[in-house]
């Protein structure tokens, strides 16, 4: 007689806890950054104090959320935030008493991907912070697989270096950011089918509603790819449909 075998079941291997970088402050908020890295290490967060120019240090690959706190937005802060977002696998906030309207569209249209006001509410900002870090390593999951499998569209003569983020086409080479360098790869792994600016923004952004930033990130890919004289390789644009990666004939 033949028993049923009964396998014991396997805990499920605990994720690891988020990791924020808290950078100092950009105008003298100190209370800012130092209630934020409390409130964040009470919830179980991995908090790294961060000096300004280290925003764009290698270290940025361990951070989930790069939390910039600011008194007040102004060209310094502007800056800083859009030297944090260049790169798409790392999520920005900026946390502020700042209410001026003007100033806050000109935060998100240089790259935060989430603005607090202050005073917050601890458990309000805990959740919008966790929905940033989940973003971000859902998009480091999705790079992953893609360089694990990378795209056949690409003939002999054209090289991707994922560790440059540089293309070569012959003599020519163009390197490229980390946001342009992941639009490229998103729209060369879907093999010349149609993606829509709402799903890049999905897939690199991990927010759909920065559709926006796909079209002036895909603006200067193509002069990027025209002035270095890659002419493998080019961008298509169908309205209604979206982008796609074509090769052109050599």
């Amino acid at each position: 007689m033949t028993g049923n075998v009964i396998r014991e079941a396997r805990p499920e291997r605990e994720s690891p806890p988020p990791v924020a970088a808290v950078v100092e402050s950009v105008d003298g908020a100190s209370d800012i950054p130092c209630q934020l890295g409390a409130l964040l290490h009470a919830s179980g967060w991995l908090v790294e104090a961060v000096p300004q120019h280290r925003v764009s240090a290698t270290e940025r690959e361990r951070w989930d959320v790069i939390v910039i706190p600011a008194k007040r937005i102004t060209e310094d802060t502007l800056l800083l935030v859009a030297r944090a977002s260049r790169f798409p696998a790392t999520r920005v906030a900026l946390v502020s008493p700042d209410r001026d309207p003007h100033r806050i569209a000109d935060t998100l249209r240089s790259g935060v991907d989430d603005y607090v006001v202050v005073p917050y509410q601890p458990q309000e900002c805990l959740v919008r912070l966790a929905a940033l870090a989940n973003h971000a390593r859902a998009i480091r999951a999705r790079q992953r697989a893609g360089a694990a499998q990378p795209p056949t569209l690409i003939p002999a003569h054209v090289h991707l270096d994922h560790t440059t983020r540089s293309l070569r086409d012959g003599s020519s080479r163009v390197a490229l950011s980390t946001r342009e360098w992941a639009v490229l790869t998103v729209l060369l792994e879907a093999e010349e089918h149609m993606l829509s600016a709402h799903e890049l923004a999905e897939t690199v952004w991990g927010n759909a509603s920065e559709a926006p930033r796909v079209i002036s990130t895909i603006s200067r890919l193509r002069r990027k790819l025209g002035a270095s004289g890659v002419r493998a390789l080019d961008i298509v644009t169908v309205r209604g449909l979206g982008y796609a990666a074509r090769l052109n004939s050599c």
